[in-house]
């Protein structure tokens, strides 16, 4: 079969680039989710209560 050429198989470094980059998504996708929980946990279980004591304090300097 003339004209055509032979596939030759991936070289190593080529399979270790492309190991690093999955790798590296992961970590991403992973980090990311890591914000997120952050995040809410922020916003659901430390600023919502700060804010709801600081009105409530506000509240009660105001009445003195």
């Amino acid at each position: 079969m003339d004209g055509f050429e032979t596939r030759r198989p991936e070289s190593e470094l080529s399979l270790l680039q492309l190991l690093m980059t999955g790798i590296a998504m992961l970590l991403l996708v992973y980090g990311l989710a890591l914000l997120v929980v952050i995040e809410f946990i922020y916003r659901h279980l430390i600023a919502a209560p700060t804010a709801w004591l600081l009105r409530r304090l506000a509240g009660l300097a105001w009445r003195n």
